[in-house]
């Protein structure tokens, strides 16, 4: 391992080296290749520093393989700032390089790798340059995604260049801006018939608003119907591919093609609502082989991006608190793994969501009655855009519930949230209105904080507390309903005529979809009841008794044993119970009950067997899963002076996090054994809950947006 150091006048070399890591090191006015690598395996280069090379600033080939190049900074290095070469199954990851010639270029038989989040600024020739040759030899099943290619200038400024027998190459949500140069405008050149390829393009500023793709059948001048078309031209078909196209479940229309003599293939390329989805397929007659080349595509499309894990939702991908991440921060503070701090012009409880390049984070602005939907940047936490409404009517709520608690919800091309009576909106990434559904005014003592849901098709949300309350299916796509379920026992907690006091009942619980019994079942936790439904239809399947009238948690969920926890809020009532059933299933499949405990307001998380969770008096739990049984409890206490804690968990890599209402951030161990890893003062309040992709840490304070990373500080 070498960690850190100064390397003047030289390079660092390894070949033939397995398991080497580089860290923290500093190389400069090197003549040759500034870090170089062949015939090795499992080389880990992060955040190092290197500028003012001759030639290669990293140099990755030769046979390796699991690569990780991640957190460098890289600047004004002769021909080629990042380069592959045979290289495999590798990570390369939140590199800033500027001021150079090319910016990422694979060679030939590079495989299976990601390169994602990378910002590629003010290149002389700046670009991710796939120099695939003929035959076998290409680079092949790569996945480019979140990057930012900007300030692009030189002979050669394009965006993406993808030349040989370069297939399967996906690319998703890549800023392209400012292209210059003897292809001037060119955000995307191909210059191959192979592969799938999507990517999101930014216009640049000669063609504010386009969407800029050439592509090139090898040998011939450009398919000029492919070149430019604005982002408002109206879908067109391609031969007739529509039909085979649409299977693949990411078509919105055909916009552009080109059809070749009937003997030979097809070109098409096809749109999305907020995507430019190319593919640039070998369409022959036979829909077989179209298909073949789809299916490929999604395969390679499903098995890179589970390695990239968004945060698309309250509660994250499953709606369960649970991330496949390894690399959290263990410990942050306001001077310690800071990335970025965005101030926020009031408070406000929502958790933000993430999805490659862009934090959305819901927001009232009380003062100004609007509410509204706020677009950031991942890597800078700079706001892109802000959308939203005037909301003039009077609603109540309690006073540590700010209007605007719902948090957003996204599928990677729209953006839903609820902003209470002012009803639901849906977004695309670049800030225009979709649609919009009013749902009737929202009203209770206590305000709403329930978030929408997308499953498929169709968009879920629990409307509610108060009157009336029910659980609603829009289509995703145009905002329409589908079904609608009502709450029998909704109310407003507030004191009406002839009633000796106010009745107290409701849910702020948001729903999850689950699997058992060999079917989906949209679960959702009620008024002293938790129920399974249809997703598709609305239809009950199961309910099972035995939880609070006042509800604020979601459903946790063990898919391996099929076992669902509900749990109520005021009084802290609890169960477990087996899903998959049909009626009422208290008797049959209720596991056990606990008729109180601490109270219940954020959520926890399911681990081997176990349930975690930090209740609302800052005491921490875990229980055994199938008995309910009690392992331990603890008091969780940090600098700050208030430990109260509304946030619900999140469990990662066998840790447990969580954060208090005065900003006291805990890790802990997923064990039987109680033990605290780390307590972190950040010194703002909160009652959101974290959010976790990628090795970030996003918590929403009253006063900002935080993003913490680890071993950023350079």
């Amino acid at each position: 391992m070498l960690d850190k150091g100064q390397f003047d006048d030289g390079a660092i070399r390894m070949d033939q080296s397995n398991r080497v890591t580089v860290r923290g090191v500093t190389v400069s006015n090197f003549y040759c290749d500034g870090i170089v690598w062949r015939i090795s395996h499992d080389v880990l280069v992060e955040n190092c520093h290197l500028y003012n090379g001759a030639r290669l600033a990293i140099h990755s080939g030769s046979g390796s393989q699991r690569s990780i190049v991640r957190g460098n900074k890289v600047q004004r290095s002769g021909e080629g700032v990042y380069f592959c070469w045979g290289a495999q199954h590798g990570l390369y990851e939140k590199n800033v390089f500027g001021d150079w010639g090319y910016g990422i270029t694979f060679g030939h038989s590079d495989f299976d790798n990601l390169v994602r989040n990378n910002d590629i600024l003010r290149s002389k020739e700046g670009k991710i340059y796939f120099r695939g040759s003929g035959g076998t030899f290409g680079a092949h099943r790569n996945r480019i995604e979140g990057n930012r290619i900007i300030d692009k200038g030189g002979e050669k400024g394009i965006g993406i260049h993808i030349t040989g027998e370069t297939e399967a190459v996906m690319l998703a949500n890549n800023e392209i801006r400012e292209t210059r140069g003897r292809a001037s405008h060119v955000g995307i050149l191909i210059e191959t018939e192979r592969g799938a390829h999507s990517a999101r393009l930014i216009g640049s500023p000669h063609s504010p608003g386009d969407y800029d793709c050439y592509i090139w059948r090898t040998g011939s001048t450009p398919v000029t119907p492919t070149s430019r078309f604005p982002s408002t031209s109206p879908p067109r078909a391609c031969g007739n591919r529509r039909k085979d196209l649409e299977r693949c479940g990411r078509t919105k229309g055909l916009v552009a093609g080109r059809p070749l003599a009937s003997t030979q293939k097809v070109l098409v390329v096809v749109r999305s609502q907020n995507d430019l989805l190319i593919a640039v397929g070998m369409f022959m007659k036979t829909f077989q082989n179209s298909l073949l080349l789809m299916l490929a595509a999604g395969v390679l499309w499903a098995d890179v991006s589970a390695r990239a894990e968004n945060w698309p939702a309250w509660r994250g991908p499953l709606g369960t608190g649970v991330a496949n991440e390894k690399h959290l921060p263990l410990r942050w503070g306001t001077n310690e793994n800071v990335h970025w701090r965005t101030p926020l012009p009031e408070r406000g409880n929502s958790t933000p969501i993430v999805w490659g390049n862009r934090v959305f984070v819901t927001q009232a602005v009380e003062s100004e009655k609007r509410r509204a939907l706020l677009c950031l940047d991942r890597a800078t936490g700079r706001l892109l855009w802000q959308q939203g409404t005037a909301v003039e009517s009077n609603e109540p709520t309690h006073e540590t519930n700010p209007q605007g608690s719902s948090s957003p919800v996204t599928d990677g091309e729209r953006v839903v949230v609820w902003f209470g009576s002012a009803g639901l909106f849906c977004y695309d990434f670049q800030g225009n209105q979709v649609w919009h559904r009013a749902l009737g005014p929202q009203r209770h003592i206590w305000g709403w904080g329930s978030s929408p849901m997308l499953r498929g098709n169709l968009c879920y949300l629990n409307f509610g507390p108060g009157e009336p309350s029910f659980l609603v299916a829009l289509d995703k796509n145009t905002g329409k309903e589908v079904w609608r379920v009502a709450e029998p026992n909704a109310d407003s907690g507030e004191k009406k005529p002839g009633q000796e006091k106010a009745v107290w009942t409701g849910s702020w619980s948001t729903p999850v979809v689950i699997k058992a019994g060999g079917r989906e079942e949209l679960i959702l936790s009620w008024p002293k009841r938790v129920i399974a439904f249809e997703p598709t239809t609305g239809r009950e399947l199961w309910s099972c008794r035995g939880i609070n009238p006042l509800v604020y948690t979601s459903p946790l969920y063990e898919p391996a044993k099929e076992i669902l926890v509900a749990m109520g809020g005021y009084s802290g009532m609890a169960l477990a119970v087996k899903a998959g059933g049909a009626g009422d299933v208290t008797e049959s499949r209720r596991l056990w009950q606990h008729p109180k405990t601490k109270q219940h307001i954020g959520s926890g998380v399911i681990l081997d067997g176990h349930i975690y969770i930090l209740n609302d008096p800052g005491v921490a739990e875990c229980f055994e899963l199938e008995t309910g049984k009690l392992i331990w409890e603890e008091r969780l206490r940090g600098p700050a002076a208030k430990s109260d804690n509304w946030s619900s968990m999140i469990l990662a890599d066998g840790k447990l996090y969580s954060i208090n209402q005065g900003g006291d951030g805990f890790v802990l161990r997923a064990s039987r054994k109680f033990e605290v890893l780390a307590t972190n003062l950040l010194g703002e309040a909160t009652i959101s809950s974290m959010a976790v992709s990628d090795g970030d840490l996003f918590i929403r304070t009253q006063k900002a947006l935080w993003c913490f990373r680890e071993n950023r500080n350079w």
